[in-house]
């Protein structure tokens, strides 16, 4: 069987060691000791063994599908070519193989699921981050009667620092993540990676923390100049829950600032398969994040 090399695109025998093109190593060498189809009726088993569909990879496997967004490989009953192609957004079909080589031809289709897999994983993650950024994670509140008490996002600090004389930068600073108490007052802070930099407060009339935002500056005056002081010398802190207050790790702000946590962890990551997020999977696959105007 013939495959394509990763770096020049050049065809060559899958059981060599290397591209004799550009001497890229063969990747495909070590794809043999998992499960790799070499025949469409592979393909469908593998495919249905790893929880996809058709419907809704667009991936069509034996048959040749007519409508736009779809890639698919089938045998052609007339002459019995393999024909892997795709169908593009306007209904053109793009012709990425015919012949009669069906290993060959499944291996096209299949390097190219692969790669579509990936770039799922890419969506995925990225759709989370901007979940995060656009506030749809990260400021739940749970359904009161009254309005909540919120307090101000910590305003981040920037201090001079002298490193031997060579330079003088600004180091973003903001209070540690913990319990802080001024007075009867009880709050709690999260500094996270990418500026997610939160404040809560302990509201004993309902035994429950309540998220400040910024423009709750003004509205609650006491709230906020506590959390100005906290901010002014946060030397002291407790990362062990107070007495008298709900342990802020179960609430659903702790959990959206894990994920938060995880969805950076994963965009700051290497792109192989052991470093993407682990929570998602076929389910999530969604087609509209396909390039459907290229050729392949």
């Amino acid at each position: 069987m013939r495959v394509r090399c990763d770096y020049c695109r050049e065809y060559y025998d899958d059981n060599l060691e290397g591209c004799p093109h550009c001497g890229a190593k063969n990747n495909f060498v070590h794809q043999t000791n998992v499960e790799t189809p070499e025949t469409i009726e592979q393909f469908k088993l593998w495919f249905e063994q790893h929880g996809y569909t058709s419907e809704k990879t667009r991936f069509f496997i034996g048959e040749d599908y007519k409508e736009p967004k779809a890639f698919g490989i089938y045998r052609d009953p007339e002459n019995g070519d393999f024909v892997v192609y795709k169908n593009k957004a306007d209904g053109s079909r793009a012709i990425r193989y015919r012949g009669i080589d069906e290993a060959y031809a499944v291996n096209e289709l299949f390097t190219r699921f692969n790669d579509e897999v990936i770039n799922q994983k890419n969506a995925y993650i990225n759709k989370k981050a901007e979940q995060v950024r656009s506030g749809q994670v990260g400021t739940r509140k749970p359904n009161r009667r009254r309005n909540p008490v919120r307090s101000i996002y910590a305003v981040v600090a920037a201090i001079l620092l002298f490193s031997f004389g060579y330079t003088v930068y600004d180091e973003i600073r903001s209070p540690e993540t913990g319990y802080y108490e001024t007075g009867d007052n009880k709050y709690y802070h999260i500094n996270g990676h990418d500026g997610y930099n939160k404040w809560y407060m302990w509201d004993a009339a309902t035994e429950t923390w309540e998220y400040f935002d910024e423009d709750d500056h003004d509205t609650y005056p006491d709230q906020a100049a506590d959390v100005d002081s906290i901010k002014e010398d946060w030397s002291s802190f407790s990362v062990d829950q107070p007495y008298n207050v709900t342990d802020f790790s179960d609430t659903d702000y702790y959990s959206d600032w894990q994920t938060h946590e995880e969805i950076y962890e994963s965009t700051h990551e290497n792109d192989s398969d052991s470093d993407w997020d682990s929570d998602w999977d076929s389910g999530d696959w969604d087609s509209g994040s396909t390039d459907w105007d290229s050729d392949w």
